[in-house]
């Protein structure tokens, strides 16, 4: 009796994280990147390894550094190659851009410029709105 009330329980809570980790498509997504800057040219762009998809046509880009920054984001899409998803925006330290011309369900690659040493983390956080 007890290993089978146990084996329910399992089933209950593995069924209960599932349930938790499926994705409706509601909630807004937040990206953390830290790109480390490769070059000190501050005209160099510098690239972050994942790719981040815009759920709606906002995302709200906050530079957590104490140096401004230049975001550039670039729409994977060899469909529409216009640049008019694209952007190219300088957030001075600690503020908050809200992009608000994403392509909804867009999958971009996202850079960005900081004159400062090569080595130097910069900590970007994207919160894609639905």
């Amino acid at each position: 009796m007890k290993k089978k009330l146990s084996a329910i329980m399992i089933v209950f809570v593995s069924l209960m994280l599932l349930a938790s980790c499926t994705d409706d498509g509601t909630e807004n997504v937040i990206y953390r990147l830290n790109i480390i800057v490769a070059d000190s040219d501050s005209t160099a762009i510098t690239y972050n390894r994942d790719d981040i998809i815009s759920r709606g046509n906002q995302m709200q880009i906050t530079n957590e550094n104490r140096f401004d920054i230049e975001v550039i984001a670039t729409l994977q899409d060899t469909e529409d190659l216009s640049g008019d998803y694209d952007l190219s925006q300088t957030i001075k330290a600690g503020d908050t851009y809200l992009w608000e011309t994403a392509k909804s369900g867009g999958t971009y690659n996202i850079g960005c410029r900081a004159d400062a040493k090569e080595g130097s983390e910069v900590n970007i956080t994207i919160e894609s709105f639905r």
